[in-house]
C-alpha cells in the first residue's frame, strides 16, 4: 500500500458511528423495483457516508449503513453503491477519480440498471471544503503540515477564495443535467433519484461552538447552499428523474441544533476525526433513505 493511499485509509477510517435516530423502515408494495433488481449509487461523500462505521470501503468513506444500503436492503435489490468521498460530477462522467483512485462510477450503470440515486455537485464548487476552510482559521490549535502532510494540509486549510467558489458553483446546474442524460442514455428504463444536501448551517447566519464562522461567512455558506440545491432540482427536472429535497426536511436540524442531521467542527483535531466535520450523521442518512423509498417503493 502506498504512503498516499494509507493516508487516505487512516483518514477515512477513524471516526466511531455518528447519528441519531432509526434506520429507515417502510411497507414496500409492489409498485418499487422488482427483487434482485440492479440498483446503482452514485455520488461524493454526502451519499458514501463518512464517519458511519462499518465502512463497505474505508478508502472512499462507503458506509454499509448508508442510505444506498438502508434502500437496498429494505427493496431487496442488488446494490452497486460506486459513492466515493471527494467525488465530483466529472469523477462520475469522464475523469476517474486519483485520490482515492477510483475509476467512472457512471461504468456501473447498465442497460439493465433498475434504479439510481445521486448526490453530488457540492466538491464542484468547494462547498464543504470552504465551511472546513473557515472554520480551521478559527481554529486556536489549526492543523499544521506535520499533522496533515501537504498537499491534503493545503486543500484542508488554505483561505477560501469565494470568488472562484461562486464561479465553479454557476456551471453546476449545466454538468448535472448531462450527468442526468448521460445516466438515463446508459438506462432508459431506469429510475433516477437526485438528493439535495441537508442543512449545514441555521439558516439565521449565526454561529455556535461546532459551527466557528463570522456572520458574514455563514451568509456566504448559505447563499452557496442555496444555489447549490437549486442546481439539484432543476437537473431533476430532467424526464425520468425525481427528486429529494432533504434540505426541506433538515431545516432545523443543521449542525447548530439541539438534534442536529450533521456534525460540526471539532477544534484541534482535523487530521484524525474530524474527516466527517459537516457531513450527514446516521440520522440524515435515514432520512434520506425513507424520502427514496416513499418514491420508489410504493
Amino acid at each position: 500500500m502506498t504512503r498516499r493511499r494509507t493516508l487516505v485509509v487512516a483518514l477515512t477510517a477513524v471516526t466511531a458511528l455518528l447519528g441519531a435516530g432509526s434506520p429507515a423502515s417502510a411497507a414496500v408494495t409492489s409498485a418499487g423495483p422488482p427483487p434482485g433488481s440492479r440498483y446503482v449509487a452514485l455520488g461524493d461523500s454526502f451519499a458514501s457516508g463518512p464517519g458511519i462505521l462499518p465502512f463497505e470501503d474505508p478508502t472512499c468513506a462507503r458506509s454499509r449503513q448508508n442510505y444506498a444500503h438502508q434502500v437496498a436492503a429494505l427493496l431487496h435489490l442488488d446494490l452497486v453503491d460506486r459513492s466515493c468521498g471527494g467525488a465530483t460530477i466529472d469523477n462520475i462522467t469522464t475523469m476517474p477519480q486519483l485520490l482515492p483512485p477510483e475509476p467512472l462510477q457512471i461504468e456501473a450503470v447498465t442497460a439493465d440498471t433498475a434504479l439510481v440515486t445521486i448526490t453530488v455537485g457540492g466538491n464542484d464548487a468547494n462547498y464543504v471544503a470552504d465551511v472546513i476552510r473557515f472554520s480551521c482559521a478559527h481554529d486556536p490549535a489549526p492543523v499544521d503540515a506535520a499533522h496533515l502532510p501537504p498537499p491534503l494540509h493545503d486543500l484542508v486549510c488554505a483561505p477560501v477564495n469565494r470568488a472562484e467558489s461562486e464561479s465553479a458553483m454557476s456551471g453546476v446546474e449545466t454538468r448535472l443535467v448531462d450527468l442526468v442524460d448521460r445516466v438515463r442514455a446508459r438506462a432508459p428504463q431506469a429510475r433516477v433519484v437526485l438528493t439535495d444536501f441537508p442543512d449545514l448551517l441555521p439558516q439565521n447566519g449565526k454561529g455556535c461552538a461546532v459551527v466557528p464562522l463570522t456572520t458574514d461567512e455563514a451568509r456566504f455558506v448559505l447563499a452557496q447552499s442555496l444555489r447549490l440545491n437549486l442546481a439539484v432540482k432543476h437537473a431533476a427536472q430532467r424526464p425520468g428523474s425525481d427528486y429529494v429535497d432533504i434540505s426541506k426536511d433538515s431545516r432545523f436540524h443543521d449542525a447548530c441544533a439541539a438534534v442536529p442531521w450533521v456534525n460540526g467542527y471539532r477544534f484541534g483535531d482535523f487530521n484524525v476525526v474530524n474527516l466527517d466535520a459537516y457531513h450527514p450523521r446516521l440520522v440524515a442518512h435515514n432520512a434520506m433513505a425513507r424520502r427514496i423509498l416513499a418514491l420508489v417503493g410504493g
